[in-house]
């Protein structure tokens, strides 16, 4: 697939090579775009999406992604973090994915990458059977989704309130009609292809379908390079302008913060936390924080497998604990940034207070960003002066006032009876649950894992 973003290179005033560095890593924290995928339409103002699947070629970009970790962090590798391990351990490893096909199957082949193959472990039961594990070795690490509706911080970007009225400004912008008005002739030359005139707005479909087929389709080559660039130029203008303000990264920030902050607590286990999520993301980080306002190549779209990087660091003898941020686009060497004001290495306290500044929690703190009110349980916040809105996060979590629970109380003790009687006819029945937040087991502690809701 061919790479959206030019090299970063080190001559950049505002970089630094991502191997200059004196503390030592301990922990980190990374976001990754799913690999190279099937076609997927988008609608280009609600951003409803249809189908897509990884491709094998995905499957191998995100596995080389996991091999360079374990190249760096490992035992010997090029900046070894401290207890990192090769093998899966519960209590140092957390994977949560946004739920599609796509990033799932990118995070299940990354982990390939970064947990290896092993002898397949025996068990031997207490009659004397022994139990051979299933496959032929292959560590498998669970990975754990939220439901597209209630995920805020991978997929922070649908029915966002503010977003859709900014992208519906935009589309009436002068600025966005003068650009589409430089570009018509290419427009015009495509539209045959699509069987209609084609808009500014239509480039992320017009994009992805042609860049797909010029990948494994040896009759979609006829574009000359001049026109590809040129249409590479427009979809990364158009995506970069419609998610350049940020809103959706608001919430995936916090749990970046959240989960160093966690790492840093002594005596912490937890090393590894991985999102495996979605280009958006990435370009509402790199919007929000202002870095792709200072480093324009962060303008265009991430390459399939980009990997934004978040290292707790550590000075050997000390408890001081510092924040490096690095991004590595595609297969590219990955390159350190500095955030706002900050160094390139920054005190975990100096990082948090700048990042605090963008991040927002929860519901409530994706509902404020986003300015809704009517969808995505923000509903619940949409209270009457003067109701708490604690409580109202309670209620949209399935919790209960107490005086409503002393109600349900006097009805379920009348009940109890009846339900316990018919119990008996349908215990054979199991019931799958609802889609719910998730949660932290007692064994992950002392990392603190910011709530879902």
């Amino acid at each position: 697939m061919p790479n959206l973003i030019p090299l970063i290179t080190l001559a950049s005033l505002l970089t630094i090579p991502f191997t200059e560095a004196q503390q030592t890593p301990i922990a980190a924290v990374i976001l990754t775009r799913h690999g190279a995928r099937t076609p997927l339409f988008k609608d280009t103002k609600t951003f409803t999406e249809g189908n897509s699947e990884l491709t094998l070629e995905g499957k191998n970009q995100l596995f080389e992604r996991g091999q360079f970790l374990r190249s760096r962090w490992g035992s010997g590798g090029s900046d070894p973090m401290t207890g990192f391990s090769e093998t899966y351990y519960q209590n140092q490893t957390y994977v949560r994915s946004s739920d599609t096909d796509r990033t799932i199957n990118s995070a299940q082949s990354l982990l390939q990458g970064l947990f290896p193959a092993s002898a397949a472990p025996t068990l031997t039961l207490a009659n004397g059977t022994t139990l051979n594990a299933p496959g032929t070795g292959d560590q498998q690490v669970p990975i754990h989704v939220v439901d597209n509706n209630i995920d805020y911080v991978l997929r922070g970007w649908f029915n966002c309130t503010k977003l859709d009225n900014h992208v519906n400004e935009l589309f009436k912008s002068k600025e966005f009609t003068d650009y589409q008005a430089q570009h018509q002739g290419l427009l015009d030359a495509i539209s045959p292809r699509f069987g209609r005139s084609l808009a500014l707005s239509d480039m992320w479909n017009v994009f992805d379908y042609l860049n797909v087929q010029r990948s494994y389709n040896s009759s979609f080559q006829d574009l000359t390079s001049s026109q590809w660039s040129e249409l590479t130029d427009m979809v990364n203008y158009l995506e970069y302008q419609k998610f350049k303000p940020g809103y959706a990264a608001a919430n995936f920030i916090n749990e970046v913060v959240t989960q160093l902050q966690g790492a840093a607590v002594p005596g912490s286990a937890q090393k590894f936390t991985y999102y495996s999520g979605h280009y958006t993301t990435f370009t509402n980080f790199f919007g929000l924080t202002g870095l792709s306002t200072t480093n324009t190549s962060l303008q265009a779209i991430p390459d399939y497998g980009s990997t934004l990087i978040f290292e707790l660091l550590a000075t050997p003898g000390s408890n001081d604990r510092f924040v490096r941020f690095s991004y590595r686009n595609g297969y590219a060497a990955p390159v350190a940034f500095p955030i706002a004001n900050l160094p390139v290495i920054a005190p975990l306290a100096d990082f948090v207070k700048t990042m605090d500044q963008w991040s927002k929690s929860g519901l409530k703190g994706w509902c404020d960003i986003c300015g809704n009110t009517v969808n995505r349980g923000c509903e619940t916040l949409n209270l009457k002066s003067g109701d708490d809105v604690g409580a109202a996060e309670a209620k949209n979590e399935g919790g209960v006032t107490p005086v409503v629970g002393g109600v349900i109380g006097a009805v379920v003790g009348v009940l109890v009876t009846g339900l316990v009687a018919a119990g008996i006819l349908f215990a054979s029945r199991r019931r799958t649950p609802a889609a719910q937040p998730e949660t932290v087991s007692a064994a992950r502690q002392p990392v603190v894992f910011a709530k879902q809701v």
